[in-house]
């Protein structure tokens, strides 16, 4: 049977694929209809002049894309705390990445969360296995400054909620990185950042008494036994049904 020629075939697959792409696009809802009308583009214009530059650590680059920081699907809202400024290169990585999570990539993101005593550190040590990767903030300042978490000072904190910060960006440009476990007190920021990662959040179950009798019973608490324990009631009084209804752990 006589062959095409090379270039009628290559040809061939062009038209091919650019009638697929119409077809695709025919498909489509409107922009409108998918959330992406007028008011999303005076949106777009704001973000953009607010972040003018690819907001990726290390990255130059101008702009080009606004990106929903928690993915739109996921439920992220079109406000501009979930929104930021990317170039074309990191928005398309990252949202790669958020595609490989959807499709049903075996790596684990987990956001373990709760109060004081609660047992983020022991349940994560629990369930980490060698070579995943895990941010415990009490265990990092410990490693970095040489004292324990409740001694350190407002300026330890800045550098590790920027090491953390930095993480979670590395994270969302980086799907094959492996299982990841990443402790965080507070549920509004343990949420946001498991949407980011496209994660799960894992809440402890630890009840409020048994809290208070585990940082009561820790001597190395006793400096700050008064601060952790308000911290607890605090937390159980901002997030106790919204933990009931989450996964549980110790």
């Amino acid at each position: 049977m006589p062959r095409m020629p090379d270039n009628l075939e290559s040809g061939s697959r062009k038209i091919a694929a650019k009638r697929s792409r119409y077809e695709a696009d025919a498909r489509r809802e409107s922009a409108a209809k998918r959330g992406y009308g007028h008011e999303w583009q005076r949106t777009r214009k704001f973000i953009l002049r607010r972040d003018p530059v690819c907001v990726i650590a290390g990255c130059n680059e101008a702009a080009a894309e606004v990106d929903h920081i928690v993915p739109k699907r996921m439920g992220g809202p079109d406000t501009p705390e979930n929104l930021q400024g990317l170039c074309k290169h990191h928005h398309s990585i990252k949202t790669a990445n958020e595609s490989a999570f959807r499709s049903g990539h075996s790596f684990k993101r987990v956001v373990v969360c709760g109060p004081p005593g609660s047992g983020k550190s022991t349940w994560t040590n629990e369930n980490a296995q060698p070579g995943d990767l895990v941010f415990d903030w009490d265990a990092l300042a410990t490693c970095l400054f040489g004292r324990r978490p409740w001694q350190s000072t407002k300026a330890d904190g800045v550098i590790l909620s920027m090491v953390r910060d930095d993480l979670i960006s590395h994270l969302q440009l980086n799907a094959g990185h492996g299982n990841v476990f990443i402790i965080i007190t507070d549920m509004d920021k343990a949420t946001q950042v498991a949407g980011q990662l496209c994660g799960s959040v894992q809440v402890m179950d630890t009840t409020h008494d048994e809290c208070i009798k585990r940082v009561e019973a820790d001597e190395e608490r006793a400096p700050v036994i008064k601060d952790h324990i308000t911290a607890i009631n605090a937390w159980f009084g901002q997030y106790a049904a919204s933990a009931s209804q989450g996964e549980g752990g110790r």
